[in-house]
């Protein structure tokens, strides 16, 4: 049904001629003022050829109101008046604009939200990163200068400390690379890397690491291992061991008597494809069913795990890792004694035959001072600002007998000294006072002597954020040795190049 229309004749004074009834009852001869204040004075309307039109106005009738236009024309000495009542559509119109503005206020409720948190998230992975980086210098230099002190001649009671001191700053290490992984996570910065490595060779780490720390506490390490998987699988090898490394941790801080199991079983192998599930069970106290959901949250800690320091980030990370590796971590638990982890993984089988089988933390330092051909100690560049740093890479390489160091802080231009005489090896830190490990070599690889522009270079840092490994890969860095490193660290990489 149309807006109601009604159409008045009056004279120029606002006397009723005619009307047709259809929203006011006028009587013939009457004043159409007598109806409503908007006629007033209608005489004196300045009413054009184009007669004048006004819109939204509210009328009275009787105890109603509606919104009307109203167009007024004048034909010589008569006035044409039409009244449409478009009450619905002003009210539909106001009731739309009334929705459009909440929804533009709520859209900038959602922004101004969507704004705090990326702000607030921005501010986290700041503070993650520059707390990891602020971090790992002093522990370098407490983990080094402890491992050096070792080596000196002690007392019993001096070495009980030294390895206090030791056991102490793992476990702070340990805490930073987890806050670090929570960061990757959080960002998506946590990359799947898949290549081939060796399964024996990760659980015999496994074992002889966690061997040792169950019988340290009166516990047994237990490994039962399907003998029909395959040696050699693809998949990211340094994300399971992360895993499981964290449910042994797990494992052997919350039990105090019997044994803890590991076991890999063979779920289904189809073509190169196969399937294994890892179980990792304990003795200890148990969890609470009601309990296990908030275990996967990060920072939580159980009521009845209060006497276990760590900071409540071991599990969340496995179930972030898993959840990368397109799996889940599951647990049973009986609340009167004993919890088991396990997870299932989907890899990809290789002939051992095809490849150089990886080792995983089965390093060794070489004890040689040179080979039978080449006597000469090798010329080696250390470019390290930090004193302290630069203290302990001096005396880890004079331990080895076979290097000639020369140290600069990178206040120097390095230019004439790189190409005065060949190097064998350059050892940079990627924060330095006026310039960078980045610049430097790029400098290195940009030189016109061949011989020069190849000299390997090792870069050490306290950033492990990928974005910045990558960088430095990018500028021609050879291998990145990430603070906190060991000595053990330190000299493989460099038997890597010479």
């Amino acid at each position: 049904m149309g807006p109601r229309i009604q159409h008045i004749i009056t004279d120029l004074n606002g006397k009723i001629i005619n009307s047709n009834q259809a929203i006011y009852n006028f009587q013939k001869n009457s004043l159409i003022s007598e109806k409503h204040p908007f006629f007033y004075n209608i005489e004196f309307l300045p009413i054009s050829d184009n007669g004048l039109i006004f819109t939204c106005v509210n009328l009275c009738i009787e105890d109603q109101e509606i919104v009307a236009d109203i167009e007024i024309n004048r034909r010589g000495k008569i006035l044409s008046i039409v009244i449409q009542d478009l009450t619905t559509y002003y009210e539909n119109y106001q009731l739309v604009a009334q929705e459009k503005n909440e929804l533009n206020i709520s859209l900038e409720k959602v922004s101004e939200k969507n704004f705090i948190l990326e702000e607030r998230e921005q501010f986290k992975e700041n503070f993650i990163q520059n707390f990891s980086h602020e971090l790992r210098n002093p522990l370098m230099h407490i983990i080094s200068f402890t491992s050096l002190l070792s080596d000196t001649g002690l007392t019993q009671e001096q070495k009980d400390y030294v390895n206090f001191i030791k056991s102490s700053s793992n476990k702070l290490t340990s805490m930073v690379e987890d806050i670090l992984e929570v960061g990757k996570i959080n960002t998506g910065q946590l990359i799947i890397k898949k290549e081939a490595f060796s399964i024996v060779n990760l659980l015999e780490s496994l074992r002889l690491v966690y061997g040792l720390k169950a019988k340290q506490k009166g516990l047994i390490l237990r490994m039962e291992i399907n003998k029909n998987i395959p040696e050699v699988l693809v998949s990211d090898e340094k994300c399971l061991f992360q895993i499981l490394t964290n449910l042994l941790d797990n494992a052997i801080k919350f039990t105090n008597r019997g044994e803890i199991v590991l076991k890999v079983i063979l779920n289904q192998r189809w073509g190169r494809n196969i399937n294994l599930s890892f179980h990792v069970s304990d003795s200890a106290g148990g969890i609470e069913k009601t309990s296990i959901p908030n275990i996967f949250e990060y920072f939580h800690r159980l009521d009845n795990a209060k006497e276990h320091r760590g900071l409540g980030l071991g599990l969340p990370i496995v179930k972030k890792i898993l959840n990368a590796l397109k799996s889940d971590i599951r647990v049973t638990s009986n609340s009167k004694g004993g919890s088991v982890f396990y997870f299932d993984l989907s890899l990809t089988c290789i002939r051992k035959s095809y490849i150089n089988l990886p080792t995983y933390l089965n390093k060794s330092v070489s004890k040689t001072t040179g080979t039978a051909l080449n006597k000469a100690k090798k010329r080696v560049m250390i470019v390290e600002d930090d004193e302290q740093t630069q203290l302990i890479l001096f005396k880890y390489l004079l331990e080895e007998k076979k290097y000639s160091i020369e140290a600069f802080s990178g206040k120097e231009d390095l230019s004439p000294i790189i190409t005065k005489e060949p190097l064998d090896l350059i050892i940079v830190d990627i924060h330095l006072p006026e310039t960078n490990g980045y610049e430097i070599a790029s400098l290195i690889r940009n030189l016109p002597d061949k011989k020069t522009n190849k000299t390997p270079i090792i870069a050490i840092t306290a950033d492990a954020y990928k974005k910045n490994i990558e960088r430095c890969y990018s500028s021609g860095i050879n291998t990145v040795l990430t603070k906190p490193f060991t000595k053990l660290d330190l000299i493989n990489a460099i038997n890597t190049f010479i």
